[in-house]
């Protein structure tokens, strides 16, 4: 099985799920469909629920955070509040197996509370889903560098159209050479993060030749890593891809702002210093 993601994406201070921007992919697979207003449609097949990501751009300011229900559960589940130091709140079902999805069922969605006026509100469900190759994985060269990546400008209710994470379709921002288009070269992507721009509340990572993404909320003011190998179980590893057919990368949110991005990427098949 793999790991995608179903995103729901809200600009407003919230509890009970009003004016919610849906994040509907300019292009490719969002993970599944949005019924209506809040709301996720499972796939007709039985799917479990990984692990949860929240994040709120401002700190909460209400007594009850929001709550996920899922179709056939007889209880709603708490989303995790954004931490006092600005980490998207978390919640991992990995080690009881996850929880089960039921096939063709609603996940409605009660965003928390916080803020005064239109704030971003971002939750990330990672589900395994049996009919999912799953985004390749696993260890990768000691051999690493970091690097910044401006994601095009942002456009309302999408994942902006990304950006390869070699640094070919956009340069990187701290001058390190763009990684070369050779099938000879892997490239790992270990950790990855930033602090978000206004009108952003996150970024998602791209897979085109799977049509698929994985999505990733971030809190405005605070920076936040996410450290891929210890998040998807492959310690020292992350997300694999040959150099000629690179991940990509874009901003999650609404609004014209760019996202950048700093990303640690192992390399192997090339000499770093050659790049750096």
């Amino acid at each position: 099985m793999g790991i995608r993601s179903w995103v729901i994406n809200e600009n407003v201070a919230t509890n009970a799920g009003i004016a919610v921007v849906q994040v509907a992919l300019a292009a490719g697979n969002r993970g599944h469909d949005l019924a209506t207003v809040d709301i996720i449609r499972s796939p007709p097949r039985d799917t479990r629920l990984a692990f949860l990501l929240t994040s709120d751009e401002t700190p909460i300011t209400a007594a009850a955070s929001g709550t996920l229900a899922i179709g056939g559960r007889d209880r709603a589940l708490q989303l995790p509040l954004v931490d006092i130091d600005g980490k998207p709140g978390f919640v991992d079902f990995r080690p009881n197996g996850g929880l089960r999805i039921p096939k063709n069922v609603n996940l409605v969605n009660l965003g928390n509370a916080s803020g005064a006026g239109a704030e971003q509100h971002c939750y990330s469900l990672f589900v395994d889903d049996p009919a999912f190759a799953g985004f390749p994985m696993g260890k990768c060269s000691k051999s690493s560098m970091v690097v910044n990546l401006t994601t095009a400008a942002g456009t309302a209710a999408t994942l902006t159209a990304p950006t390869d994470i070699c640094g070919r379709a956009a340069a990187y921002a701290n001058a390190i050479n763009a990684i070369p288009d050779s099938s000879n070269i892997t490239v790992c992507l270990k950790r990855i993060g930033g602090t978000a721009a206004a009108g952003n509340s996150g970024f998602n990572i791209r897979n085109p030749a799977l049509d698929a993404n994985l999505c990733f909320p971030m809190v405005a003011t605070y920076p936040i890593m996410y450290d891929l190998g210890t998040l998807f179980g492959v310690p020292g590893g992350g997300l694999l891809c040959k150099a000629d057919e690179p991940l990509w990368v874009g901003a999650l949110g609404e609004g014209a702002g760019t996202q950048l991005l700093v990303m640690e990427l192992g390399i192997e098949g090339a000499d770093i210093t050659d790049l750096a």
